[in-house]
């Protein structure tokens, strides 16, 4: 009897042996089969995408038409930040380009589209942030040029399905990438490579005030506002760098960013995000302290311990070099409008570890 229970033990043993072999063969054989249907799916989208944006030449007048590839990028809600899937296609689309003879040197027009879902206003300015994504990643990470790129926000006006429905919504949440059959000259291609030389971290900036807590507008060089009004700064990055943010008022210099006080986000912010300060919903108000007051973005490669000397550095050679604003004098007549030479902001040329960007408006 206890030669049978040992007899039986091993063969136990030996069935589960056979069986963890078994299964131990058929995962490595999944991994592996898994790995080539990875590789081939990137291949084939990349022969997809060269196929699609190919010129054709047709019969007739028309000639060689211009080339359309729809791309159902998927991006976050409100965001234009790409996401895993997005940038998958993308690399497949950069191959496609980059590495044919013939597509690397055409230019190509980048359509972005949404749904109707939101504002026409707000989709227009969302679809075209999409498509200047799109643009950012194939020259970052490939021998693309930006002058072979020609970008164009649609919004919700050119809808390829009913927006009745979620899976209508979500085919028209798309990218549209357009060969339009003219090749790029050297002297465009020469002109980018020039101004990509620089270091221009920063995509957008834009500083937004509330006109007596009614009416938003767009601040420019010289703006005059009251103690009533109040203000918000926002920006998109397309790198990764830090960022910090100070208002002058020639008595005293605030940090804005990074201050929990005014914005949840911290250094370094994600790029391709729209970061605003203070945070949505929110607005930094005057105080009552009239004169000149100045906004500066400093961006950077690495962090700085004193951006405030910084900026004051900056400041000085600037002035030193004859560059200095008109001081401005106050006036009791609110028609009297200081003399500032520029209505756009002013961008510093400064060393190629950082930039500095500022405006200034007149506090009455």
């Amino acid at each position: 009897m206890e030669l049978k229970n040992k007899n039986q033990k091993r063969i136990g043993i030996r069935s589960m042996k056979k069986v963890f072999l078994t299964v131990a063969v058929a995962f490595i054989a999944f991994i592996l089969n898994c790995g080539v249907c990875v590789a081939q799916s990137q291949s084939e989208l990349v022969t997809k995408f060269r196929r699609a944006l190919q010129p054709v030449q047709t019969k007739g007048i028309g000639g060689v038409q211009e080339r359309h590839l729809i791309l159902q990028l998927h991006f976050k809600l409100n965001s234009y930040e790409l996401t895993p899937d997005a940038i998958t296609q993308l690399n497949a689309l950069g191959k496609a380009i980059s590495e044919d003879a013939e597509l690397k040197d055409y230019i190509y027009r980048i359509e972005g589209h949404t749904c109707s879902l939101g504002s026409s206003q707000y989709n227009l300015w969302l679809s075209k942030k999409r498509a200047e994504a799109v643009v950012e990643y194939l020259t970052k990470y490939f021998p693309l040029k930006k002058s072979q790129f020609i970008v164009v926000g649609f919004g919700e006006e050119k809808p390829i399905a009913p927006n009745t429905t979620e899976e209508g919504r979500e085919k028209n949440r798309r990218v549209e990438i357009v060969n339009t059959i003219k090749k790029i000259t050297q002297e465009e291609s020469s002109d980018t490579e020039n101004a990509e030389s620089e270091f221009k971290p920063v995509k957008e900036i834009k500083v937004e005030y509330l006109k007596d807590g009614k009416e938003i507008a767009t601040l420019t060089q010289g703006t005059v506002l009251t103690s009533n009004d109040s203000y918000a700064i926002q920006f998109t990055l397309t790198e990764k760098v830090y960022v910090y943010i100070l208002q002058d008022s020639g008595e005293k210099i605030e940090m804005l960013f990074p201050n929990e006080k005014f914005s949840r986000h911290t250094n370094p912010p994600n790029p391709w995000e729209l970061i605003r300060v203070p945070d949505f919903g929110r607005w930094i108000s005057l105080d009552n302290n009239p004169g000149k007051e100045t906004i500066v973005l400093v961006a950077s490669k690495e962090p700085i311990d004193d951006p405030v000397s910084l900026y004051q550095k900056d400041t000085n050679q600037v002035q030193s070099k004859g560059f200095q604003m008109e001081e401005i004098q106050n006036k009791p007549d609110s028609q009297d409008t200081p003399d500032i030479s520029s209505d756009t902001p002013e961008t510093e040329k400064t060393p190629e570890n950082y930039f500095i960007w500022k405006i200034s408006f007149i506090h009455k």
